[in-house]
């Protein structure tokens, strides 16, 4: 969880795996920590991995995802971290997240 201009965010793994792929990332806001929330979507598709999660961090006005993938071993076990920005719309709604290699 975090905190942008006075909305929190609450990130997670959807858990779900399918034929379309693997688990994303999505979130839901709320104008209080405790709630109730709001579910707003899928901001970051699934990675080469089978699971997936990861940490939303501000760093000098810069928000980052840190989340992880095995692009480089091929093996689901063996995962390599990555970090990409992460970008917010005029209303607060998180942008769909662009993974780099």
């Amino acid at each position: 969880m975090f905190k942008r201009n006075g909305i929190y965010y609450l990130t997670y793994a959807d858990n779900h795996s399918d034929s379309t792929g693997n688990n994303r990332m999505c979130y839901a806001t709320s104008t209080n920590p405790l709630g109730p929330w709001t579910y707003k979507g899928v901001y970051m598709d699934p990675t080469d991995s089978y699971c997936t999660h990861g940490s939303v961090v501000e760093y000098k006005g810069q928000w980052y995802q840190f989340y992880f993938n095995s692009s480089i071993s091929h093996n689901d076990w063996l995962r390599s971290i990555c970090v990409d920005k992460l970008y917010f719309n005029p209303d607060g709604s998180i942008q769909k997240l662009v993974q780099t290699k």
